[in-house]
């Protein structure tokens, strides 16, 4: 367990109020996180969940989203102390029973779609979608979002976060 204090130092985006809500809706729960960077919200996640596997690119530069940067040793550093967190070549990386998929990966409209079907087949029937930067800031995010469901996701008040059922998928 990572004190929230902790987790906060680590480098990243999501503020205490994401974090918390996020731990809330992934306790108890099977995770695919896409889009880790260097480990803030994949150790909120991993305090609570069952299991985490954290997939990503570990190319993300300062602003999260251009691919020049390396971040890989820093979420490994960051991480290590979890045994309910890894890496989908860790080999442990199930086709169809995670209870929760967390989007944070590319903020374009394309990059979200594509993170939506690439893996709502790994997502349980019942299961739930996370998305971060679902806000005017990031537009892509709530185009492709709002395009890809039935309704309007559940969001926060003081972040960012949005969630909605699979069921909702079109």
């Amino acid at each position: 367990m990572m004190p929230l204090s902790e987790i906060l130092k680590i480098d990243g985006w999501m503020n205490e109020a994401e974090l918390k809500k996020l731990a809330e809706l992934c306790k108890g729960k099977r995770v695919l996180e896409i889009g880790s960077y260097k480990g803030r919200s994949s150790c909120a996640i991993a305090n609570v969940a069952t299991e985490i596997c954290c997939l990503d690119t570990f190319k993300a530069g300062a602003d999260g989203q251009t691919q020049d940067g390396d971040t890989l040793e820093d979420f490994k550093r960051n991480t290590k102390s979890f045994a309910n967190l890894y890496l989908p070549e860790d080999g442990m990386f199930e086709e169809k029973d995670f209870d929760v998929v967390f989007i944070d990966g590319m903020h374009t409209a394309d990059g979200v779609a594509m993170d939506v079907r690439a893996h709502e087949n790994r997502l349980k029937a019942d299961g739930l979608f996370i998305f971060h930067d679902y806000e005017e800031g990031w537009p892509g995010v709530v185009y492709a979002v709002d395009l890809l469901f039935t309704e309007k996701p559940k969001t926060m008040k003081g972040g960012s976060l949005a969630w909605i059922g699979k069921d909702k998928l079109k």
